[in-house]
C-alpha cells in the first residue's frame, strides 16, 4: 500500500537542484547551522543560524520567524518575528536566496457509509433533524486571501513612516508615531548594522574557508601554524583547514609531505638514508608556485629532528 501524502516544501535555490523536504516533524526548524540544531539546513551567509520554524502540530501549518538577522518574506510580505502566520497551499516563504512552495497535503476522501437496511415502518422522515448541534464544532477553515491580509502585520507596525529605522519594531507601539524618534534610531542602525551582522554569522569567522583573509592569522595562531606573508590566501586557508591534522603528524613522513605539498601545489616524495644514515631526501616536482629554498627548509626543520640532514631536489 502506497504511503499517505503528506505536506511538503519544494526547495529552490540559485544553480542547485530542485529538492523535496517533507514535513514530518511538529516543529521543523530553519536554519543556516547543521543538524541537529535545525532541521532544514540553508546553507548561505544570508540565512541566520536559526533562521525560521513551520508548526505542523495541527492544520493549518503555521510559519514562524526567530528573530533572523535578514527577516522571513511569505508571499513576498515580510513577516513579524516571533509571530505566526498560517500556511495556505502554494504559498512562497523566502529566506535568503531560497524559494521555499508549501504544499499542502490533499484532505482524505470520505467514503460513503454503507447504512443498514431497515425495514419502510421504521424508516424517519426525512426532515427530521437531531434537536441541539453538536458539542464541538471544527474550527472553520483560513480564507483562502489569508496572504494579502498579511499586510496587516508586516515587518514595520501600521503608522510607522517607511524611511524610519527597523529598530522601531522592538519598542511599544506608541513610539512608532514619533517621526524624530524613528530618524534618530537610524543613525545608530546605520553604525551598529555591520556589528549586529559580525555577531549573527560570527561561526563564518571561524571557518578557513569563509573567513576574512585578516582574520586567518588569528585562526593560525590558536592553531599554533606560522603564516608566511608571501604565501597566497589559498594556501594560508588550506593550512589552517589542515592545521589540527598537520600538528599532529608532526614530525612524521606524512606530515612533512603534506604540508610541502599545500605550500608547492606539486608532488612530494621523500627518500630515507640517501647518502649517509639519518639523511632525507626530499624531491618536489610539479610544483605550481615559485619555491622559496628558506622556506621549505623551514618546514623541513619543523617536522624533522635536528640531528637529521636533509637535500631538496626539485624538477
Amino acid at each position: 500500500m502506497a504511503e499517505p501524502t503528506v505536506a511538503r516544501l519544494i526547495v529552490r535555490a540559485p544553480d542547485a537542484p530542485e529538492t523535496v523536504f517533507a514535513l514530518l516533524l511538529p516543529i521543523v526548524r530553519i536554519g543556516r547551522s547543521p543538524a541537529p540544531q535545525n532541521d532544514l539546513v540553508l546553507a548561505d551567509g544570508a540565512v541566520s543560524r536559526s533562521h525560521a520554524r513551520i508548526f505542523c502540530d495541527h492544520t493549518p501549518f503555521r510559519l514562524q520567524d526567530t528573530g533572523s538577522s535578514n527577516g522571513t518574506a511569505l508571499n513576498d510580505l515580510p513577516l513579524s518575528p516571533n509571530e505566526m502566520h498560517p500556511l495556505a497551499d502554494g504559498d512562497v516563504i523566502a529566506i535568503g536566496p531560497f524559494r521555499l512552495t508549501y504544499l499542502a497535503a490533499p484532505e482524505p476522501e470520505e467514503e460513503p457509509e454503507s447504512e443498514p437496511a431497515e425495514p419502510e415502518q421504521a424508516a424517519e422522515p426525512p426532515q427530521r433533524r437531531p434537536a441541539s448541534p453538536p458539542a464541538e464544532m471544527p474550527p472553520p477553515a483560513p480564507p483562502r486571501d489569508l496572504p494579502r491580509r498579511l499586510a496587516a502585520c508586516p515587518a514595520r507596525w501600521p503608522g510607522m513612516p517607511a524611511d524610519a529605522s527597523r529598530w522601531l519594531q522592538y519598542l511599544p507601539p506608541i513610539y512608532a508615531e514619533d517621526e524624530f524618534l524613528g530618524r534618530f534610531l537610524l543613525v545608530f542602525e546605520d553604525l551598529l548594522g555591520p556589528v549586529e551582522q559580525v555577531v549573527a554569522h560570527f561561526d563564518l569567522f571561524l571557518d578557513p574557508e569563509t573567513c576574512p583573509e585578516p582574520f586567518l592569522p588569528l585562526l593560525a595562531h590558536w592553531l599554533g601554524i606560522d603564516l608566511a606573508e608571501r604565501w597566497p590566501t589559498t594556501v594560508k586557508r588550506q593550512l589552517v583547514k589542515h592545521g589540527a591534522w598537520l600538528h599532529r603528524a608532526r614530525g612524521t613522513l606524512p606530515g612533512l609531505r603534506r604540508h610541502l605539498e599545500i605550500c608547492s601545489g606539486g608532488q612530494v616524495a621523500i627518500r630515507e638514508n640517501v647518502d649517509r644514515p639519518h639523511t632525507l631526501a626530499v624531491r618536489i616536482s610539479g610544483a605550481e608556485r615559485l619555491l622559496d629554498r628558506p622556506l621549505v627548509e623551514a618546514i623541513i626543520r619543523h617536522h624533522c629532528p635536528a640531528h637529521v640532514g636533509y637535500i631538496i631536489e626539485t624538477s
